[in-house]
């Protein structure tokens, strides 16, 4: 599948500001399941100095500086992305019994993912409520790694209300659960530390997914050889990814209730979500900031 992404990112400050160090982590990766075409970044006001740099998990970062005070900040990306993992259980096991819960990864191994087995948000405090939840979910389906990924993911789809909150870091996956209601990036927490529970390695992913009733609107309206008027709003993504030998990382996305495939473009993955923002920058002055963003997600192969 083919996908034409438009992304746009503008601040605007009350009075102009010293703006630091701004990284943005807005370039498609390139990995098994899909492959960037093009991209392209456009920054306004012209940073002094630009820098393509590469972090722990392989996400592309543009790390800008800027010289002067300016009273705002605008970054607009356009790309193209093949999307290439139609079935996402496409893998097998490097061992049988990783099929069971509690997984037993390589010693090695284990040691690499230390990061991505902390509970609650990285902080290695147990939470009860979601350990008694990956215990129902793992007893539901008789210990079966598969079984409980897939499980977990339509649980916390059926029984959490998605909503919508423009900007801000995740809530705990305790408070999305007493809630029972969350974004994307709330749902995608829960469903890491739900996994971590178990002893299952995950990490945070940002990106875009294209919205199936979105897409079948154009696809009517091209039949009909009418231009659509409707404009299905659209908001970056969240999700997560699970380690799994033999089949590397591979995502879940609990909004949805699916397995991940090709219908998702991933942009940045961490074990700490703030480190998967798409972007990420301060400014010196006691200005006020405003964001307005703005996401199109089009499939034209």
């Amino acid at each position: 599948m083919l996908l034409q992404i438009e992304h746009s990112l503008h601040y605007r400050y009350s009075e102009p500001v010293y703006l630091e160090p701004y990284i943005a982590r807005l370039a498609p990766r390139n990995d098994a399941g899909q492959v960037a075409k093009s991209f392209e970044l456009q920054v306004e006001p012209q940073p002094q100095h630009l820098s393509l740099n590469v972090d722990l998990d392989g996400t592309l970062s543009h790390c800008l500086h800027f010289r002067g005070v300016h009273d705002r900040l605008s970054l607009t990306t356009r790309a193209v992305v093949e999307t290439l993992r139609g079935n996402p259980f496409d893998f097998l096991l490097h061992d049988a019994a990783f099929g069971r819960l509690p997984p037993a990864y390589p010693a090695r191994l284990r040691a690499a993912l230390q990061n991505y087995l902390l509970r609650a948000m990285g902080d290695g405090k147990t939470d009860d409520e979601i350990a008694a939840l990956s215990r129902e979910v793992a007893l539901d389906h008789r210990d079966s790694t598969f079984d409980f990924l897939t499980g977990l993911t339509r649980v916390i789809h059926r029984t959490c209300q998605t909503e919508y909150r423009a900007s801000g870091a995740p809530r705990s996956a305790a408070e999305t659960l007493a809630l029972a209601s969350g974004t994307c990036r709330d749902l995608a927490v829960l469903w890491m530390d739900a996994c971590r529970a178990v002893g299952l390695a995950a990490r945070f992913v940002s990106g875009y997914m294209l919205d199936v009733s979105d897409d079948e609107k154009r696809k009517d309206a091209k039949r009909r050889r009418k231009r659509t008027t409707e404009n299905a709003t659209q908001y970056l993504h969240a999700w997560a990814e699970v380690y799994l030998p033999g089949g590397g990382w591979r995502g879940f996305d609990p909004s949805t209730g699916l397995a991940v495939a090709d219908r998702h473009v991933a942009l940045a993955a961490s074990a700490d979500p703030a480190l998967a923002a798409p972007g990420q920058g301060a400014f010196l002055g006691t200005a006020t900031s405003e964001l307005k963003t703005a996401v199109a997600v089009m499939r034209i192969a």
